[in-house]
């Protein structure tokens, strides 16, 4: 089994805060156990996570093309940097395009993912 450490809770990732890391952590510390730790920032959770968070984005923009960053950012649970970054992805990838004015445009889906 592999024990992520998580010291915060993101439901919509299934993540919830717990301890059993640092108890694992302090059982090998001063226990000698070989309990495995890993976390999550790995590269393969990386692009899973981006993949999942491009998908989300996709999803919100087809229901509401007029939606914000701001908004986005509420409803996928990341920060409107992180919203900035992965449109600018979805953008050089030729998913989406933005059209009309920075506050009075909209989004379009250029190709289905």
């Amino acid at each position: 089994m592999i024990l992520v450490r998580a010291n915060y809770t993101n439901m919509q990732y299934g993540i919830t805060e717990t301890t059993e890391y640092l108890e694992r952590f302090f059982r090998n510390l001063l226990m000698g156990e070989q309990n495995e730790l890993k976390s999550v920032s790995t590269q393969e959770s990386t692009q899973e996570t981006n993949k999942s968070t491009q998908e989300m984005i996709l999803d919100e923009i087809r229901k509401h093309p007029f939606t914000t960053r701001q908004q986005l950012a509420k409803v996928i649970g990341i920060t409107p940097d992180g919203i900035k970054k992965q449109l600018e992805k979805l953008k050089k990838a030729n998913l989406v395009k933005h059209v009309g004015s920075t506050k009075g445009g909209h989004w379009e889906i250029i190709k289905v993912k």
